[in-house]
């Protein structure tokens, strides 16, 4: 099959001392193989964050609802 999806959920408590440090992200992907080890990957990641410092510190202009989603595209080739 030259077809692989995926999807994953994580909540990551980023600070276990406060109840409002969670950073919840849903991943979904698709990976397609075009010959032996050569792929084209893209995964979308949906994430949500309380506002808080602990968990913005490593967002740049991000807080609470702003965190933002992400869109990753990658290829490898191997020869």
């Amino acid at each position: 099959m030259n077809l692989q999806l995926m999807a994953r959920y994580e909540d990551f408590e980023r600070d276990s001392n406060t109840t409002d440090s969670p950073l919840k992200t849903t991943t979904m992907g698709a990976t397609y193989y075009i010959k032996d080890k050569t792929r084209i990957t893209v995964n979308y990641l949906i994430r949500k964050a309380d506002v808080n410092s602990v968990v913005t510190a490593q967002e740049i202009d991000a807080t609470g609802g702003k965190i933002g989603n992400l869109l990753i595209f990658q290829i490898l080739a191997a020869y």
